[in-house]
């Protein structure tokens, strides 16, 4: 017996497994979800959605249609009534669908945000060429983070992977590389570590500067000492309700510190920021250690005796 769209017994399941489909491929839609989560939701919703056919076809729900047909929706809610905790059931899934409606609500204004962010070049790891990057910097209102790279170096691509990860989850910092060579003077205009490391930036300035022997090169990269060091100088932003500054043309919230709150923060960034004072020996202005040669010790303790 077909069943026609206007009967409540027949379309009331048929109605919540398609609600279902459609919420499961709302959720799919998510950017933040692994490949194998959204597969999943994918999965969930096409099963819901032969649910929904074949509840208009079960027969053990037969007398439940022509009763509803006969005398409108009276008998069904009557035998739903007559269920042991069917009200319980009813209110419970009122109020799971209240915060299923909430939380896709959400998921979409993060969406929005996202697609925002990544138009303006936010959310993953853009090239800059060397001749662009004091200027990108300058013009940045939010912290910038650079990687000095060279190309088609491992070390360079395994920093790149973590920065992406990191660029991902930090939506209010824009994460930038930039290749260089052998010949390239960016350090000596930055007066930073020569070759490959990296740069951050906050209000057009340079905050800090490391080589990659900083963070576990040349055996490896270790992404906690990354992690460690972006933090020292402050440059990771979160999105947040209320506080810091947003970029230029974003419109859908404001920026959060990452960083570790409290004295211990503010005394790593003081830390952080000792190596912007010249040298007394050299002038550098990044982290080093000058060692003394072993004839000039032996001579000077010579010249004492």
């Amino acid at each position: 017996m077909e069943c026609r769209p206007m009967d409540p017994g027949c379309c009331a399941e048929a109605q919540s497994f398609t609600a279902e489909a459609e919420a499961c491929n709302l959720l799919a839609s998510d950017p933040t979800l692994e490949s194998c989560c959204q597969r999943d939701l994918k999965e969930q919703a096409v099963v819901a959605r032969l649910k929904a056919q074949l509840s208009i076809h079960d027969r053990s729900k037969e007398r439940l249609r022509v009763a509803g047909r006969v005398l409108g929706a009276a008998p069904v809610a009557s035998a739903e009534a007559l269920q042991p905790g069917s009200e319980l059931d009813d209110e419970e899934d009122e109020e799971l669908g209240r915060l299923q409606a909430q939380r896709l609500q959400q998921m979409q204004r993060e969406a929005e945000r996202k697609a925002q962010l990544q138009q303006v070049g936010h959310g993953g790891l853009a090239d800059v060429p060397e001749s662009r990057l004091l200027r990108e910097a300058e013009s940045s209102a939010v912290p910038l983070v650079c990687h000095v790279a060279f190309e088609g170096s491992p070390l360079d691509d395994e920093l790149d992977e973590h920065l992406v990860r990191l660029a991902h989850q930090h939506l209010g910092t824009r994460f930038v590389r930039t290749l260089i060579n052998l010949r390239s003077t960016l350090h000596l205009r930055l007066r930073s570590p020569p070759g490959p490391g990296l740069l951050c930036f906050r209000a057009g300035s340079l905050v800090g500067a490391a080589g990659l022997d900083r963070f576990g090169a040349p055996e490896c990269i270790q992404e906690e000492a990354v992690d460690k060091w972006l933090r020292q100088h402050r440059v990771l932003r979160l999105l947040s309700n209320h506080g810091g500054k947003a970029p230029s043309g974003w419109q859908g919230g404001s920026l959060q510190d990452d960083s570790d709150g409290g004295s211990s923060g503010e005394e790593e960034a003081a830390a952080a920021d000792d190596w912007q004072q010249p040298c007394e020996v050299c002038g550098r202005r990044y982290p080093h250690h000058h060692i003394r040669s072993v004839q000039a010790t032996r001579g000077s303790d010579s010249e004492s005796d």
